[in-house]
């Protein structure tokens, strides 16, 4: 929601509005004064907060909700979004003196696509920086990274961060084969000879449990005990299966 965002952003003061805590809080911006803040889809935000950043780029200050004191803040900004911001200006949906404000220095990023060949180094990125986070150490084989390699990646790096957790969690073993890796980027034939073959429902059951406590994981930043508190089963349960899924 555009007020939760403009809290986070601008931060608050004491009894701002309902909930608000006590002494207030510091928005993203107070807290990046003297260096840089990174804003992620800025594409994705509302035309009158894109009036606020404007106004923190041109003015320098910020106020806080709650607040008619203007803060100074002194703060490099940078930008991305996987949209045609020069598309949007045209048609009213994004801000023309924002646009130009952000597009000082414009890096184009090309699309994980148009470089297959950083993907086996990326996916080694990726391993470490899930085993940090969960605890689970797992490897690809050469067969996973070339069916990697071949996928078109619609959803670039995020997409790919995704495909390997979830194959991190989902595989038995230490090693993530190609059949490990979701139907999403499996060639057609493939998945239409796997959809024939037929399953047990307890294998059906199992995997749809499995699924449903990695989104959930996912969804709670893996904090484990809101986790097994959504999902309704005890903090043990969780790690127990946990466990089976480390293999």
């Amino acid at each position: 929601p555009a007020n939760l965002l403009e809290s986070e952003l601008f931060g608050y003061k004491e009894g701002a509005f309902t909930g608000a805590i006590r002494g207030g809080r510091l928005g993203k911006f107070q807290l990046a004064d003297g260096g840089t803040i990174f804003l992620d889809e800025i594409g994705d935000m509302p035309l009158p907060m894109q009036a606020k950043i404007l106004r923190v780029l041109q003015e320098r200050e910020v106020e806080s909700l709650g607040s008619s004191a203007p803060e100074p803040v002194n703060i490099r900004v940078v930008a991305a979004t996987n949209r045609n911001l020069k598309q949007m200006v045209k048609e009213g949906a994004f801000r023309a003196d924002l646009y130009y404000r952000l597009n000082v220095i414009n890096l184009n990023i090309p699309p994980l696509r148009e470089h297959p060949e950083d993907i086996p180094l990326l996916t080694q990125h990726i391993l470490s920086q899930l085993y940090h986070k969960t605890g689970i150490y797992k490897h690809m084989n050469q067969e996973g990274l070339d069916l990697l390699g071949q996928f078109s990646w619609p959803g670039n790096v995020r997409q790919l961060y995704y495909i390997i957790e979830r194959a991190v969690i989902k595989t038995d073993g230490d090693i993530i084969s190609e059949k490990d890796l979701p139907a999403e980027i499996q060639p057609m034939d493939r998945v239409n000879h796997k959809t024939r073959l037929p399953r047990r429902l307890d294998d059906l059951l199992a995997q749809v449990e499995q699924e449903e406590i990695i989104r959930t994981l996912e969804e709670t930043n893996y904090n484990k005990c809101k986790a097994a508190s959504i999902l309704g089963i005890s903090r043990s349960r969780l790690y127990r299966k946990l466990l089976q899924y480390k293999g």
